[in-house]
């Protein structure tokens, strides 16, 4: 798996997991990490933008008018918690993932930032695993951000790069995953 693609997909889970707030705006103009995120097209705002896009961030993830949350659950199976969920939860456990609530921001097992921390400690452990994780759990994303990836500003950037890095791990050539049935199963959930 591409180090660079696992290192994006961290900084995008973080930025869709919590609001961005001084400390981790400082933290993220580190060159080599601004340097990252521009690569995959998130120009970092100034001080002067942050307690807009503190609200932004509750407008678009946590209250959106136009749509419901990056939650796997919801846009797949119309609800919280749904089948969509549980099997998350056991693709994390098969791992031995454990979600930092935390870090996490308290969100679901099933919000998109937990997937792409999941995808990443699956993509260094088991990239045959983190493929098929890839093509079976992240094909709602696109119609999911669709709305924010219209926005100009930051979260709008952080939605198009979270849509480009989800199809990029779901078309990834990856290894020869013919015949995997354990991968396979990984991918559904079942241990």
């Amino acid at each position: 798996m591409e180090p660079e693609l696992i290192a994006a997909a961290r900084l995008v889970a973080r930025l869709l997991l919590r609001e961005l707030d001084a400390p981790t705006l400082q933290e993220l103009r580190d060159p080599p990490i601004a340097a990252a995120l521009a690569g995959v097209g998130i120009a970092l705002p100034s001080d002067d933008e942050l307690e807009a896009l503190q609200a932004e961030f509750v407008d678009l993830f946590l209250h959106p008018a136009r749509g419901a949350p990056p939650i796997a659950s919801l846009w797949v199976d119309g609800q919280y918690e749904g089948d969509r969920a549980v099997a998350l939860r056991s693709v994390a456990t098969a791992l031995g993932f454990e979600l930092d609530p935390v870090g996490a921001g308290g969100a679901p097992a099933d919000h998109l930032g937990c997937l792409l921390l999941l995808w990443c400690e699956a993509a260094i452990h088991d990239p045959t695993g983190a493929d098929h994780f890839a093509r079976a759990h992240l094909d709602w994303v696109p119609r999911a951000l669709a709305a924010i990836n219209g926005d100009p500003g930051f979260y709008g950037s952080v939605g198009r790069a979270a849509t480009a890095l989800t199809h990029a791990m779901a078309t990834s050539p990856g290894p020869d995953v013919r015949g995997d049935a354990q991968a396979s199963a990984l991918s559904r959930g079942e241990t």
